[in-house]
């Protein structure tokens, strides 16, 4: 197995004194993995994530990111280390153009290096370069999805932390999304995916985790957990065969 890139540790953590969302969760993200989180809603999936990148305080437990213990880590600074996070809400700047989207996520890097970067970007997501003079908030739904990520991968990040990126996307866009969360994973980037559509996320996944009550209660390869009836009844909306309940 490939060097661990992340490491949580028995974290607990909530929005409310005394009310932990997440109650002893723990994951391990090797070099160079999908892995997604599942589970049902108010599980700690994007709570999870949040703490991960520092937006919320880790009352017990351990981070590590490469190594180091990232309690005591600014956001910026985890940034800058290599992580990059694209939340579910409000991932974009609406008045701004494509390009100055771009641009703010290249904030860690400097010089020639941007505009390599937003080349190498728009060749990834050809889209954006049609887009490219165009204001975010007139893009649809999945092509701001694709902005979002693109703006993360400015940073060049190791991590990437995904939040809900299918959410409210027409079935055909989601499918293009988990395409290119594929092929930036092919690129080398680690990614810690959260997604509702876990059928589609789990196909793509080298492992996943299943969260329930703030802890992980089942964790395998992705094409295991897939076909797991307990995971396919539970979370996933597949009905055991009837034989399988004599």
């Amino acid at each position: 197995m490939s060097q661990s890139l992340l490491l949580v540790e028995q974290v607990y953590a909530g929005y409310v004194p005394g009310l932990d969302i997440l109650q002893g969760a723990s994951i391990e993200i090797h070099q160079g993995e999908l892995v997604t989180l599942i589970g049902p809603n108010g599980a700690g999936k994007s709570t999870l994530l949040k703490a991960i990148f520092n937006l919320l305080p880790q009352r017990r437990g351990r981070i590590e990111f490469q190594g180091q213990e990232t309690k005591d880590i600014p956001t910026h600074e985890l940034v800058a280390k290599g992580m990059g996070y694209v939340p579910q809400l409000a991932n974009v700047f609406p008045s701004l153009t494509v390009a100055e989207n771009l641009s703010i996520g290249a904030a860690a890097v400097q010089g020639k290096i941007v505009k390599n970067r937003i080349e190498e970007l728009t060749a990834l997501f050809p889209i954006l370069r049609e887009r490219y003079s165009q204001r975010a908030g007139t893009l649809s739904g999945g092509e701001r999805q694709l902005l979002a990520m693109a703006r993360a991968l400015m940073g060049q990040p190791q991590l990437l932390l995904l939040d809900e990126p299918s959410a409210a996307l027409a079935p055909k866009l989601v499918g293009e999304v988990m395409h290119q969360i594929q092929q930036i994973n092919h690129l080398g980037v680690t990614i810690l995916l959260v997604e509702q559509n876990a059928r589609q996320a789990l196909k793509i996944s080298h492992r996943g985790y299943v969260l329930e009550n703030g802890r992980e209660c089942y964790s395998g390869a992705g094409e295991e957990l897939l076909h797991d009836p307990r995971i396919g009844e539970l979370y996933l909306g597949i009905k055991a065969p009837l034989e399988a309940n004599i």
